[in-house]
This record gives C-alpha cells, structure tokens and sequence, in this order.
C-alpha cells in the first residue's frame, strides 16, 4: 500500500454467539468496488497489485473458482474496467489477525468506506455493516460521539463487533416441468417473522446478488438460522414463494423447485386520435385459479407499448390509466 499519510484506528472485536471474544481470527477490511482508488492506489498500481496477488488465476485456470472477493464477468459487482475476464473489486486495505482479547485494531486511511470480514478455521465467517471511516476533528477526539450520531465512532477511534457462527447452507435447484435445468433464475430470501435484512443474512458477497448457474442449481451460505422465505423468478415462468424454509446453523437445507411456464399480455394504448400514450398505468388483474387472486402494475414506454410478464395462464381484466 504506497499511501503514507496518517490513518485511523478501527477496533474489530470477533465474539461467539455467546459473546466470548474468539482469538487468531483472520480479519480482512475490503473496500467498496467504487473506491479502491481512494485507498492510495493508482490505477497502475492497482493493477500491480492485482497482477501480484493474484498472478497465474484467471484466464490460465478457467476451470478454477476465483478467490471470495474477486467477481466474474456479468456479475453486478464487475466494473468492466478492471482487467479481463475477472478481477478484483474489493481490493484490501488491512488484515490481521485477533489477540487472545478477539480484538484487531486495524489502520484505515480515513475517508473510505469498508467492510471487515472474519473468518476463522473452523469455516464460521462473520462481516459487519459498511463503515465508513474518516478522521475525527480535533476538538472532537477526546470526546465520545453519541449512539445515534455514530454507532461505531468511540473518541478518536472506530469500533465494531462481528459475530462468528457456523454457517447454514441454503441450497437446490430450479427445474422446469419438464426437469430441465433452468439457468439464471434469481433467488432471494427474507427472513420470515424477523427484522433483519436479507443482506444481513448472507455470509459472503459473492452470493448477495444469487442466480442459478447452468445445471440449475444454487447455494447460499448463511449467517444466521431460522426460518426464509424463498422467492424464484426467471424469465417466461411463473414465480414461485417457498414460506418458512428453515435453515440450521452448521447444516444445508436441499430444495428441489419446480417452475411452469408463465404467460404474458402485451398491448399498447392510444388516446382518441390514435396516438401512442406514454407513462399510462395499466392495470392487469384476475383469478386463473379458484384460490389464486392476482394483481400487476405497469406503465407503458414512449411508444405506448406495455407488456405484463410471469403471469399464470387464464382470464385477466386489463385497465389503463392516464392524466
């Protein structure tokens, strides 16, 4: 890391799930994809440094999973800037490991956003919320800056706490009604009955944005037990809600989902004299099954063309509306 100017402390403590600080964790603070710049690094460097850390990966070993922080081409997470094929994103800043106390204190230059990971080996993984870090005031350093200004600011330092646990597996695979795989299906989960944030929940980035690859299946590993809701949606199927799937710390939970071809209804509207309506809200409601009541929105393009997708074969009343 060639930048020399004064950084800031961030306290990293790693506990259990009993709050028992763990030690010789390995701590690892990554930078936001859009800010790997303002870590010192110029563009020639980071490229050095990439070509360094990881040289012989990539194009010699397609066959070869990248590392945790490094993202394939088409990922959300990929520039299409940063080399080819695959590069990293998420360069890192600071690692470590914890003291008998569970506590790295890293040095981060100030102004940068960044998350800690930690992993021990025992394959329990933990990440903390997105922190940025910047250089207090002067007058400000021997004070203690309130909760609710800043949960994480303690005086002249940062502090944040990760939690390890083992991680519970969520894994399946999409199919159609056929049994052929379906590929780059979109997976997402919520927590069923809880408070916490989907991204709360899934252990590493690489599996925040989860598609099913090409055989159909996925696999996301989890942070924290209890029961998901898992929501499937692909292109020319009907969606499908599987509620209350319970995942166990330590465990995989296997699910086999079946999706069935979808409909659509596709249309334009036109005012009086024929022309095209723009921004219409259309409307799209019906009941295909006895127990099933649907309900869609959508608005209509420039040219007036709306298309309503995902829809289960049967009768629909279709409305558009316009100022």
């Amino acid at each position: 890391d060639p930048y020399k100017g004064p950084r800031v402390p961030v306290r990293v403590k790693v506990v259990d799930v009993e709050g028992n600080p763990i030690s010789g964790v390995t701590v690892d603070a990554r930078v936001d994809p859009d800010e790997w710049e303002y870590a010192g690094l110029s563009e020639e460097e980071y490229d050095q440094y990439i070509e360094a850390k990881y040289a012989g990966r990539g194009e010699e070993e397609e066959e070869e999973e990248p590392p945790d922080d490094v993202f394939e081409e088409g990922d959300p997470s990929y520039d299409g800037e940063s080399g080819d094929d695959w590069r990293v994103v998420r360069a890192s800043v600071d690692s470590g490991r914890t003291g008998r106390d569970g506590v790295y204190t890293a040095q981060i230059k100030p102004d940068l956003d960044v998350v800690f990971h930690a992993r021990d080996g025992n394959g329990r993984e933990g990440v903390s919320p997105l922190l940025y870090v910047y250089f207090p005031d002067e007058e400000e350093t021997d004070e203690t800056v309130p909760d609710d200004l800043d949960p994480y600011r303690r005086g002249d330092r940062f502090e944040v706490t990760i939690e390890l646990a083992e991680l519970g597996i969520l894994a399946g695979v999409v199919v159609d009604d056929r049994g052929h795989p379906i590929a780059g299906a979109e997976v997402t989960l919520s927590p069923w009955g809880g408070d916490l944030e989907s991204d709360d929940l899934i252990a590493t980035e690489s599996a925040r944005d989860q598609r099913t690859r090409e055989d159909g299946t996925f696999r996301i590993p989890l942070r924290a037990s209890g029961a998901f809701d898992v929501e499937i949606h692909a292109k020319k199927f009907q969606p499908v809600v599987e509620q209350a799937v319970q995942v166990l710390p330590g465990r995989e939970t296997a699910l086999n989902i079946t999706l069935l071809a979808s409909a659509e209804i596709a249309g334009i509207v036109l005012d009086p004299r024929g022309n095209p309506v723009s921004g219409a809200r259309v409307l799209v409601q019906g009941q295909p099954s006895p127990h099933e009541y649907v309900s869609s929105e959508t608005s209509t393009e420039e040219d007036g063309r709306f298309v309503v997708e995902e829809l289960a074969p049967g009768r629909y009343t279709v409305a558009a509306l316009a100022e």
